[in-house]
């Protein structure tokens, strides 16, 4: 992340090792604390998440997607219904947060 002259930060999304930007976990995290440090300086007044890529259009991590499946059915088995759709729901709050908070 670094700052513009006009208070807006410039966030260059760049995975290496990838041959393109994906949503996971790692990012989703990034991304927040991202949010929370943008946030928290009175300086910054926006934020530009850019892709590092020529081509790259954002899409989820299909492990990720599948470690969410697998907790949400160990939920379900554990603590019910409602404590799975809640995790769920959490999860997928956190990968939309991070596309399009701030």
């Amino acid at each position: 992340m670094r700052p513009t002259p006009t208070a807006i930060a410039l966030v260059t999304w760049d995975i290496p090792g990838r041959s393109m930007n994906v949503l996971d976990e790692t990012t989703i995290l990034e991304l927040e604390e991202i949010v929370k440090a943008t946030a928290a300086d009175a300086g910054v007044k926006g934020v530009v998440v850019t892709s590092a890529r020529r081509r790259s259009p954002p899409g989820a991590d299909l492990s990720m997607l599948e470690g969410m499946n697998r907790r949400y059915a160990e939920l379900l088995k554990a603590k019910g219904e409602v404590a799975a759709n809640q995790m769920l729901f959490d999860e997928t709050r956190k990968i939309l947060a991070g596309v399009s908070r701030h």
